[in-house]
């Protein structure tokens, strides 16, 4: 057990900073692209905007979970090839298996992905009962 901390713990202080490094150039782009404007189109909606909406649309909601899974099973795959990467450098069995789950969890969510949008929502009532709502919608890719 005490191999796989290791390897875990040289995994993150490579991706940390590959990621932090990849954050930089993309906010430095987008700052250079903005020559100090607003980048979303006059009448986009806010992160704030639509979450508000949403909680109008579902007053009664606990809790709520929204996953876009094929944007969720891309961007797991760009942040799995990093951590792959990483793994990679380590070698050994450890290395071995964590890169064998992260293929697997790859391949799981790419099979969700022609759900679509996956949106859970758990409403509860006077009497303490809660209701699981599921619902998927699906891209229109």
């Amino acid at each position: 057990m005490g191999v796989l901390v290791r390897a875990e713990a040289s995994l993150w202080r490579i991706l940390v900073p590959v990621v932090c490094l990849v954050a930089g150039i993309g906010f430095a782009a987008s700052a250079r692209d903005s020559n100090g404007t607003e980048l979303r189109a006059p009448g986009t909606a806010s992160l704030a905007d639509t979450v508000a909406a949403w909680q109008r649309a579902h007053p009664a909601a606990l809790a709520a979970l929204r996953i876009d899974l094929p944007v969720a099973a891309e961007e797991f795959a760009h942040l799995g090839a990093l951590a792959k990467l990483a793994m990679s450098f380590g070698g050994g069995a450890d290395s071995a298996q964590v890169i064998a789950r992260i293929t697997a969890a790859s391949r799981a969510l790419n099979a969700l992905g022609p759900l679509g949008t996956v949106e859970c929502i758990a409403i509860g009532d006077e009497s303490g009962v809660t209701e699981l709502r599921v619902g998927t919608k699906r891209s229109r890719n």
